[in-house]
Protein backbone atom coordinates (compact mmCIF):
# COMPACT_ATOMS: atom_id res chain seq x y z
CA UNK A 1 0.00 0.00 0.00
CA UNK A 2 2.59 2.63 0.82
CA UNK A 3 4.71 1.70 -2.05
CA UNK A 4 1.90 2.40 -4.13
CA UNK A 5 1.18 5.80 -2.56
CA UNK A 6 4.91 6.59 -3.02
CA UNK A 7 4.79 5.26 -6.48
CA UNK A 8 1.83 7.83 -7.39
CA UNK A 9 2.94 10.95 -5.62
CA UNK A 10 6.12 10.44 -7.37
CA UNK A 11 4.41 10.34 -10.91
CA UNK A 12 2.96 13.35 -10.05
CA UNK A 13 5.72 15.49 -8.96
CA UNK A 14 7.50 14.27 -12.29
CA UNK A 15 4.43 15.57 -14.11
CA UNK A 16 4.31 18.68 -12.09
CA UNK A 17 8.16 19.29 -12.89
CA UNK A 18 7.62 18.55 -16.45
CA UNK A 19 4.69 21.20 -16.89
CA UNK A 20 7.10 23.64 -14.98
CA UNK A 21 10.24 23.43 -17.63
CA UNK A 22 7.36 23.90 -20.11
CA UNK A 23 6.52 26.90 -18.67
CA UNK A 24 10.32 27.96 -18.67
CA UNK A 25 10.68 27.59 -14.92
CA UNK A 26 14.67 27.13 -14.10
CA UNK A 27 15.09 23.66 -12.34
CA UNK A 28 16.56 25.66 -8.91
CA UNK A 29 12.89 27.23 -9.55
CA UNK A 30 11.24 24.40 -9.64
CA UNK A 31 13.18 22.48 -6.88
CA UNK A 32 11.92 25.49 -4.99
CA UNK A 33 8.24 25.54 -5.86
CA UNK A 34 7.67 21.73 -5.27
CA UNK A 35 9.49 21.95 -1.62
CA UNK A 36 7.22 24.96 -0.44
CA UNK A 37 4.02 23.05 -2.05
CA UNK A 38 2.21 20.84 0.89
CA UNK A 39 2.96 16.99 0.14
CA UNK A 40 -0.71 15.79 -1.51
CA UNK A 41 -2.99 13.12 0.74
CA UNK A 42 -3.85 10.30 -1.59
CA UNK A 43 -6.64 8.32 0.21
CA UNK A 44 -6.49 4.50 -0.10
CA UNK A 45 -8.99 2.06 1.90
CA UNK A 46 -7.64 -1.11 3.00
CA UNK A 47 -10.32 -3.41 1.29
CA UNK A 48 -12.01 -6.12 4.08
CA UNK A 49 -10.00 -9.20 2.95
CA UNK A 50 -13.05 -11.32 3.93
CA UNK A 51 -15.47 -9.02 1.49
CA UNK A 52 -12.46 -9.89 -1.39
CA UNK A 53 -12.08 -13.35 -0.47
CA UNK A 54 -16.27 -13.49 -1.25
CA UNK A 55 -15.88 -11.90 -4.26
CA UNK A 56 -12.59 -13.44 -5.52
CA UNK A 57 -14.56 -17.18 -4.91
CA UNK A 58 -17.66 -16.65 -6.62
CA UNK A 59 -18.88 -19.45 -9.03
CA UNK A 60 -20.20 -18.25 -12.21
CA UNK A 61 -23.55 -19.15 -13.06
CA UNK A 62 -24.80 -22.68 -13.93
CA UNK A 63 -25.98 -21.24 -17.32
CA UNK A 64 -22.57 -19.65 -18.19
CA UNK A 65 -20.32 -22.99 -17.47
CA UNK A 66 -22.45 -25.08 -19.82
CA UNK A 67 -20.00 -27.12 -22.24
CA UNK A 68 -21.25 -27.66 -25.62
CA UNK A 69 -20.36 -30.82 -28.06
CA UNK A 70 -19.76 -30.44 -31.43
CA UNK A 71 -23.23 -32.04 -32.19
CA UNK A 72 -25.03 -28.69 -30.58
CA UNK A 73 -23.26 -26.69 -32.94
CA UNK A 74 -24.35 -25.56 -36.21
CA UNK A 75 -23.61 -27.64 -39.19
CA UNK A 76 -21.08 -24.38 -40.73
CA UNK A 77 -19.47 -24.95 -37.01
CA UNK A 78 -19.22 -28.40 -36.83
CA UNK A 79 -17.89 -28.99 -40.26
CA UNK A 80 -14.90 -26.36 -39.36
CA UNK A 81 -14.27 -27.70 -36.17
CA UNK A 82 -14.14 -31.25 -37.31
CA UNK A 83 -11.59 -29.98 -39.98
CA UNK A 84 -9.79 -28.77 -37.52
CA UNK A 85 -9.87 -31.46 -34.96
CA UNK A 86 -9.67 -34.48 -37.45
CA UNK A 87 -5.61 -34.34 -38.01
CA UNK A 88 -3.90 -31.31 -37.22
CA UNK A 89 -0.31 -30.47 -38.34
CA UNK A 90 2.21 -28.75 -35.94
CA UNK A 91 5.06 -26.69 -37.36
CA UNK A 92 8.43 -27.33 -35.58
CA UNK A 93 7.97 -24.46 -33.04
CA UNK A 94 4.82 -25.73 -31.83
CA UNK A 95 6.16 -29.49 -32.40
CA UNK A 96 8.94 -28.65 -29.97
CA UNK A 97 6.42 -26.42 -27.63
CA UNK A 98 4.08 -29.52 -27.29
CA UNK A 99 6.60 -32.23 -26.76
CA UNK A 100 8.89 -30.14 -24.72
CA UNK A 101 12.11 -30.22 -26.33
CA UNK A 102 14.57 -28.20 -28.08
CA UNK A 103 14.76 -27.29 -31.76
CA UNK A 104 18.18 -28.92 -32.24
CA UNK A 105 16.84 -31.78 -30.22
CA UNK A 106 14.86 -31.96 -32.97
CA UNK A 107 16.70 -31.53 -35.70
CA UNK A 108 19.26 -34.07 -34.42
CA UNK A 109 16.61 -36.57 -34.22
CA UNK A 110 15.72 -36.09 -37.73
CA UNK A 111 19.85 -36.24 -38.59
CA UNK A 112 20.08 -39.35 -36.85
CA UNK A 113 17.07 -40.85 -38.20
CA UNK A 114 14.79 -41.25 -34.87
CA UNK A 115 12.66 -38.14 -35.30
CA UNK A 116 9.38 -37.63 -36.66
CA UNK A 117 7.95 -37.90 -40.16
CA UNK A 118 7.67 -34.03 -41.54
CA UNK A 119 6.29 -32.64 -45.15
CA UNK A 120 6.84 -29.44 -46.94
CA UNK A 121 4.72 -26.58 -47.46
CA UNK A 122 6.77 -24.37 -49.20
CA UNK A 123 9.78 -23.84 -47.12
CA UNK A 124 7.71 -24.92 -43.76
CA UNK A 125 7.77 -28.63 -42.45
CA UNK A 126 4.82 -29.71 -40.79
CA UNK A 127 4.58 -32.60 -39.03
CA UNK A 128 1.16 -34.38 -38.60
CA UNK A 129 -0.53 -35.29 -35.52
CA UNK A 130 -0.64 -39.00 -36.67
CA UNK A 131 3.32 -38.87 -37.09
CA UNK A 132 3.64 -36.95 -33.48
CA UNK A 133 1.81 -39.95 -31.92
CA UNK A 134 3.62 -42.72 -33.50
CA UNK A 135 7.15 -40.77 -32.93
CA UNK A 136 5.64 -40.75 -29.38
CA UNK A 137 5.00 -44.27 -29.48
CA UNK A 138 8.49 -45.49 -30.68
CA UNK A 139 9.88 -43.09 -27.95
CA UNK A 140 7.99 -45.19 -25.41
CA UNK A 141 8.73 -48.53 -26.77
CA UNK A 142 12.72 -47.69 -26.95
CA UNK A 143 12.13 -46.63 -23.27
CA UNK A 144 10.28 -50.07 -22.11
CA UNK A 145 13.06 -51.58 -24.40
CA UNK A 146 15.85 -50.61 -22.56
CA UNK A 147 17.56 -49.15 -25.60
CA UNK A 148 18.97 -45.35 -25.35
CA UNK A 149 18.95 -45.71 -29.03
CA UNK A 150 17.12 -42.12 -29.84
CA UNK A 151 17.58 -39.54 -27.52
CA UNK A 152 19.97 -40.90 -25.28
CA UNK A 153 22.91 -41.14 -28.55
Amino acid sequence: MELQHDRILRQRAQAARAALRREGWTDTQITEILRRSPPEHIDFETPDLDKVLEIVSRRAPATTRQIVSLEQRPACDRKTANAAIADPSYTVEEFCAAERISRSMLYKAWAQGWGPEFYWVGVTRRIRHRARLAWQRAREAEAAAGDSGGAGT
